[in-house]
């Protein structure tokens, strides 16, 4: 609403040069004492016409909230990436509230001091959602490096906490690794099974030492790139970043470079489909109250889908009317009889 109004402050000024209600609505000093009563008590703290200065201090304040509800659209998102995005609007928070702090403007400067107060407050026990970084490691654009320039940005004042931080989000992307990598090894060695068995089959019947010597060069094959792969993530994140742009899709990079990092790829599928957020950015500025109680938020996240689906599924409309379709057979059958 005030990035609207904002826009028609000339408007504002013609209308209290040429319209005379406009100007007796704010100013009760024109009317007699008991119509001065009479509205004041229909009206509550009627201060006056916006000033110059009002509109300065609008312009500012749009200015401000714009940061919040930007990020939160990004956060909201449910037809693109945000797992990757969150950790820079994050860190773009940061600094922008930082730089307002530190402009001349009182205003700006008194909420952009209580704000950074209430960032610090909620985002202190940052070693609950480590695991969210592993999406960043896993944009090319960002990687390791700008986890570790971020976190040091926000926590400028702590190096410890930034080594121990960005150490431990490196671990978490190898744990995933291995799991991965010991889920494909296990396929590997079924598919593998499968074909010694064949092979044996043949020498069996032919005994054609080439086979053999083809079979032991496929094994050969299979070791060595197994082996290669334990350094996987190493050359992943030793390889430089991709430059950013507007147009760079994250998801077509790793579908292109899956034949280079195989079980990252797979990672990087998995992780990036997570949504940042799960509330849409309209429940985010509503003032109706919370969607769930204290009661309802203190259940197993599977208790709380079942009763969410259940309680869809019972207000939803049924897409098959069944008086419907029994007047639709009873039409089909009177025909087929020739009625």
């Amino acid at each position: 609403m005030l990035d609207t109004a904002e826009k028609f402050e000339i408007a504002f000024e013609r209308l209290g040069d040429e319209e005379q209600k406009f100007i007796e609505y704010f100013d009760c000093y024109e009317l007699n004492q008991d119509a001065c009563e009479a509205k004041k008590s229909k009206v509550n703290k009627v201060i006056g016409p916006p000033m110059n200065m009002d509109w300065i201090n609008v312009r500012n304040f749009v200015k401000f909230l714009k940061i919040f509800y930007n990020v939160t659209l990004k956060f909201s998102g449910s037809s693109y990436i945000t797992s990757n995005a969150f950790f820079r609007e994050l860190a773009t928070l940061h600094v922008s509230l930082t730089t307002m702090m530190n402009k001349g403007d009182y205003h700006m400067a008194s909420m952009a001091i209580y704000m950074r107060d209430k960032f610090n407050k909620y985002w202190e026990n940052i070693d609950n959602i480590w695991s969210l970084f592993v999406a960043i490691l896993l944009d090319p654009r960002y990687k390791l490096k700008y986890v570790s320039f971020g976190l040091a940005t926000i926590y400028e004042s702590d190096p410890s906490f930034v080594k121990r931080m960005t150490e431990k989000i490196e671990d978490m992307l190898h744990l995933l690794y291995k799991q991965y990598a010991h889920s494909n090894l296990e396929h590997i060695s079924k598919d593998k099974d499968s074909i010694q068995d064949y092979i044996f089959i043949q020498l069996d019947g032919e005994d054609d030492p080439n086979e053999l010597l083809e079979s032991q060069f496929a094994k050969h094959l299979e070791e060595e790139q197994c082996a290669e792969s334990k350094s996987e993530v190493t050359r992943y994140l030793l390889d430089g970043c991709e430059k950013s742009s507007k147009d760079f899709d994250v998801l077509k990079w790793w579908k292109s470079s899956s034949s280079k990092y195989p079980i990252l790829s797979k990672i990087a599928k998995d992780v990036l489909a997570i949504l940042v957020s799960t509330i849409a950015s309209e429940s985010s500025f509503s003032t109706s109250g919370r969607v769930i109680d204290a009661f309802r938020s203190s259940l197993s996240p599977k208790m709380m889908e079942a009763l969410i689906c259940t309680q869809d599924w019972l207000r939803a409309t049924p897409r098959i009317d069944l008086c419907v379709i029994m007047e639709d057979i009873e039409k089909f059958e009177n025909f087929e009889e020739g009625k």
